[in-house]
């Protein structure tokens, strides 16, 4: 991998990661526009841990008030962050069980969905599913729910649909959110926090195969570029989707996913 393609790949993963375009499918169709291979999952690991830096970099106040009260064993709930959304301490909870049902996914059927990353035409396929899905959010009445324990597992069960190669994780959790009729924001919010134990522990486990053949100093440092990166595109993609989703303008990121699935399945 050269210095441009890792930039290129960074910005790609970092745009991609959050915003409700889907970050593998985007990565396989660019890795094929570049000519690039990603046999190996160097660069996957270093992609991924910058734009997990980044939302914890975004949510670190969110994040150190919650666990600071549960430290002090608080029993306020649904205390105002100061993003002012509905981020409380009953959030770790939620998002430990919503985590579950990507995990089982995950374990369960792990050499299926390597396999499938490899065809770009079953990605493009997904990504017409996914753009329809965003597009549907458009007649959603907006509610304005806090987040309760059912709203918890069922976006989990979307997050866990949403290994499939273009089916984009935040499109689906936060669609999820919107059907339930929680808050925009706090939809948001959530599947953003809940993206980074589902990063970091597949993060973690594909860094042992990273120590295990240590790559060369050259390539280490293309690969610190592209997590660099991912990180400042993927803080900025946070914002941007916030206002987007606040504006309820959600939806335009379906046809946009939409137009991109159509012209794989015709010209790639």
């Amino acid at each position: 991998m050269s210095f441009l393609q890792a930039i290129i790949l960074g910005i790609v993963q970092g745009l991609t990661e959050f915003l409700p375009v889907s970050s593998s499918g985007h990565l396989v169709i660019f890795e094929h526009l570049l000519g690039t291979s990603l046999d190996s999952i160097n660069f996957d690991v270093f992609a991924h841990t910058g734009t997990l830096l980044s939302v914890i970099i975004y949510y670190r106040h969110q994040i150190a008030s919650v666990f600071s009260d549960i430290m002090n064993n608080s029993t306020r709930r649904g205390t105002a962050s100061p993003s002012d959304s509905d981020i409380s301490p009953a959030w770790v909870w939620y998002i430990i069980i919503a985590t579950i049902p990507a995990g089982i996914m995950g374990l369960l059927f792990e050499d299926y969905i390597t396999t499938a990353f490899k065809s770009i035409r079953l990605v493009g396929c997904i990504l017409l599913f996914c753009g329809l899905l965003l597009i549907s959010t458009k007649w959603v009445r907006t509610g304005n729910r806090k987040l309760r324990l059912t709203d918890a597992i069922l976006i989990g069960i979307a997050q866990a649909f949403a290994i499939a190669p273009g089916l984009s994780r935040s499109g689906t959790t936060i669609s999820m959110g919107l059907f339930r009729k929680i808050n925009p924001k706090s939809a948001a919010d959530f599947s953003f926090l809940l993206s980074i134990p589902a990063v970091a522990g597949a993060t973690v486990l594909k860094t042992k195969t990273v120590l295990a053949a240590v790559p060369p100093a050259d390539e280490i440092l293309n690969y610190a570029v592209g997590a660099i990166t991912s990180f400042i595109i993927g803080y900025l993609s946070i914002s941007l989707l916030l206002r987007m989703v606040q504006k309820g303008k959600f939806f335009y990121f379906g046809i946009y996913c939409f137009l991109i699935g159509t012209a794989v399945l015709i010209f790639v």
